[in-house]
């Protein structure tokens, strides 16, 4: 839908951008890079809330590692949002490897419409202390709001479980820093 200004000009932006650029975006968030994340830990579930404010085509899913663990694997995965909480699962996008201190992605074609979801990663027992990270270039990470957010200043929105996956998802228990919000998405 094309958007509107006050000059009365309409703008189909995706249309017009020369030239078309593939961008990794994290829906709903206000993008800021920052530096690592906490560690992952065995069998832990983050749960990265999204919201998608129209159709949109994703064409990979992906991470940065930037404290490898050799021989780890993050298992990725999108599930539904409903009253705050993941409920269904949407999409096993499969795993990544931690061996490589890399951004690492994998390749899906998945149409989310309108509304909220939550992106999850799930790392193994030696994927133990892996960080997903915005330094480098690649794959960058958000924190949220602000430099000042996260642990600190109680902007804890990144919730948690430990758990295997299921369907629906596993609820949440404990809530994790915004800086642990390292999950991107890829425009078509």
């Amino acid at each position: 839908m094309p958007l509107y200004n006050p000059m009365g000009m309409t703008y189909d932006f995706p249309v017009n951008i020369s030239p078309p650029v593939a961008r990794w975006v994290m829906p709903g968030w206000l993008i800021q890079t920052v530096g690592n994340s906490p560690g992952l830990t065995s069998g832990v579930i983050w749960y990265q809330p999204i919201f998608v404010s129209q159709s949109t085509l994703f064409s990979h899913i992906g991470v940065l590692i930037t404290n490898l663990r050799a021989g780890g694997l993050i298992d990725l995965r999108i599930f539904k949002g409903a009253a705050g909480l993941p409920t269904s699962l949407v999409l096993s996008c499969g795993t990544v490897s931690t061996t490589n201190a890399v951004a690492v992605s994998i390749a899906i074609a998945q149409t989310l419409s309108r509304g909220y979801y939550f992106l999850a990663m799930r790392g193994d027992a030696t994927a133990a202390g892996a960080n997903i990270s915005a330094v480098a270039t690649g794959i960058p990470v958000v924190q949220g709001y602000g430099a000042t957010c996260g642990v600190a200043s109680g902007d804890l929105i990144i919730m948690a479980v430990t758990s295997a996956f299921a369907d629906p998802a596993p609820a949440p228990t404990s809530t994790i820093a915004m800086t642990a919000a390292g999950i991107w998405l890829r425009e078509n």
